[in-house]
C-alpha cells in the first residue's frame, strides 16, 4: 500500500559526502561556502528557518556570524570529529576523564597505548569554559589539584583548537598555537560510537515529537520562522488503511479530516493576522511580531503539520532507533518513516552495519518491520555465529579502518 509521499527519509552525510536534500531548494552562489563543517552547520541551519536559496536569506559568512552572536549553536553538533591523543600517562588519563566528565554527547575511549580517542563537535569547542566552569574538578577543596586540572583543560583545549579551527575557521575563528599543547591528530573514527550519519526526516510534528526523544543532534524547522499556511498535513498510514479497506466509514471520516485540516488552517491565518497588528500597535518591530503571533498559533495546526529535520546519531544509536522505531509496536507513521531510513542506512559508508538487517511485514499490516539476522551478528570483519536472543546492538563489532580518501582542508583529513 503507499501511503502519504510526505513520509521520507533520505542519507545526508556519513562523514564524506554531504547532500542537499531537493525538498529544501538550491542554494544561491553565496550560500553553502566554506569547509565541510561549516556547510553541514550551514545547511542545518537553513532547514530550521527554510533559508536556503530565498532572496533576503544571509549569506554562509553572515549566518554563522549571526549564529555565533545569539548563541544558536546546536545546529554544530550534527559534524562530528575524532581526534587522537599522544600517550598520556595515568595521572594526565585521569585528569582527562575528570575534565570531560558530563560534556554533553562526548564520546571519550582509550585503546592499549594509552592513547586518549574524543568524538566532539564544534559545539564542544565554543563551549568548552562553560562546561569546565562546571567540571567535577571545582568540586575538590584542594586548590593544587583544582589548578593541576585547570592547567590541563587548558592544554587539551589547546590541542583541540589547533586540529580543528582549519576546519571550521568561520566558527572557531583563529587560533595560535602554543608550547603547552599535547600532541594531537584527527583521525578516521573507528568505532560505532564514533562513526556519525545525518538523515533528513520528513514527516508529521507528532513523528517528530518521538523522534527528538532520541537526544541526539536534532535541527529542525520552525514553525515560529515559517509561515506553515500553506503547508501540507501528513495522512497517518492507520488512517491510509482505514480508508482504504473500509468503505462504508470512509466517507465520513474523510470529511472529518478535511474538516479539522480546513478549520486549523483557517484558524491560524485568522490568529497571525489578529496577532500581528495587536503587537505592532505596541512598537513591536515587525520581524518579532510576526514571529510572536506564529508561536501563538502554530498550537492550532494540530499534530498533523509537515515537519523536517536533520537528525545525526552514532551508527549504534541508529541500529538502537531501529530496533524501537521500526517494530510492530511502534506508531505506524514512525514505522513506516524508518522503512525508508533502513535502505538509506545501507547507502552510507558504514553500510555493513545496516546490510544484514531485512525489512518484514508488520503483523498489522501497516509497513514493515526490521528484522535482525536470526542467528548472526553483524561485523565488518567476520560474522560470529550467535542464538537469537542474544542478537542486540550492543554485540555489533568496530569497524575496520576505511582508508578511501576524504576531503582535505589545509592538510587536516576528515
Amino acid at each position: 500500500m503507499e501511503f502519504d509521499p510526505n513520509i521520507r527519509a533520505k542519507l545526508i552525510f556519513d562523514g564524506k559526502t554531504l547532500t542537499i536534500p531537493p525538498e529544501m531548494g538550491e542554494p544561491r552562489p553565496n550560500q553553502m561556502q566554506g569547509t565541510l563543517a561549516e556547510r553541514m552547520g550551514e545547511l542545518c541551519c537553513r532547514v530550521c528557518y527554510d533559508s536556503l536559496g530565498k532572496e533576503k536569506s544571509r549569506d554562509s559568512k553572515a549566518m554563522h556570524a549571526h549564529l555565533l552572536e545569539v548563541g544558536h549553536w546546536s545546529v554544530y553538533e550534527h559534524f562530528n570529529f575524532t581526534v587522537e591523543l599522544a600517550p598520556l600517562n595515568v595521572d594526565d588519563l585521569l585528569k582527562a576523564y575528570m575534565v570531560l566528565a558530563n560534556r554533553p554527547r562526548l564520546w571519550v575511549s582509550i585503546n592499549s597505548s594509552q592513547q586518549l580517542r574524543l568524538t566532539l563537535n564544534l559545539r564542544h569547542l565554543l563551549e568548552w569554559q562553560k562546561w569546565s566552569d562546571m567540571s567535577p574538578s571545582n568540586k575538590f577543596n584542594s586548590s593544587v589539584f583544582s589548578l593541576s586540572l585547570g592547567n590541563f583543560s587548558k592544554k587539551l583545549y589547546s590541542s583541540l583548537m589547533f586540529c580543528l579551527t582549519p576546519l571550521a575557521p568561520q566558527v572557531l575563528g583563529t587560533f595560535t598555537p602554543n608550547s603547552e599543547m599535547i600532541p594531537a591528530k584527527v583521525v578516521e573514527p573507528m568505532d560505532p560510537q564514533e562513526q556519525w550519519i545525518t538523515m533528513f526526516l520528513r514527516g508529521s510534528r507528532g513523528m517528530s515529537h518521538e523522534q527528538v526523544r532520541h537526544r541526539d543532534a536534532i535541527s529542525q524547522r520552525s514553525t515560529r520562522y515559517v509561515d506553515e499556511n500553506s503547508s501540507p498535513w501528513i495522512e497517518h498510514p492507520l488512517l491510509t488503511t482505514f480508508l482504504a479497506e473500509n468503505t462504508k466509514e470512509k466517507t465520513p471520516v474523510a470529511n472529518l479530516i478535511n474538516q479539522a485540516e480546513t478549520t486549523g488552517k483557517a484558524a491560524y491565518i485568522s490568529i497571525v493576522t489578529a496577532l500581528e497588528r495587536y503587537l505592532t500597535s505596541k512598537n513591536v518591530d515587525r520581524l518579532t511580531a510576526r514571529k510572536q503571533a506564529r508561536g501563538a498559533a502554530r498550537g492550532y495546526l494540530g499534530n498533523a503539520l509537515t515537519t523536517e529535520l536533520f537528525f545525526s546519531a552514532p551508527v549504534w544509536q541508529w541500529l538502537h532507533i531501529l530496533e524501537l522505531r521500526c517494530s510492530q509496536h511502534a506508531d505506524a507513521e514512525i514505522r513506516v518513516l524508518y522503512d525508508a531510513v533502513l535502505p538509506e542506512l545501507q547507502k552510507s559508508r558504514y553500510k555493513d552495519y545496516f546490510n544484514l538487517l531485512g525489512l518484514v511485514d508488520s503483523p498489522d499490516g501497516i509497513g514493515k518491520v526490521v528484522q535482525f539476522p536470526e542467528s548472526k551478528a553483524i561485523t565488518l570483519t567476520k560474522v560470529i555465529d550467535l542464538k537469537p536472543a542474544d542478537l542486540k546492538p550492543a554485540d555489533l563489532k568496530p569497524a575496520v579502518e576505511d582508508k578511501t580518501p576524504v576531503e582535505s582542508i589545509n592538510g587536516v583529513e576528515l
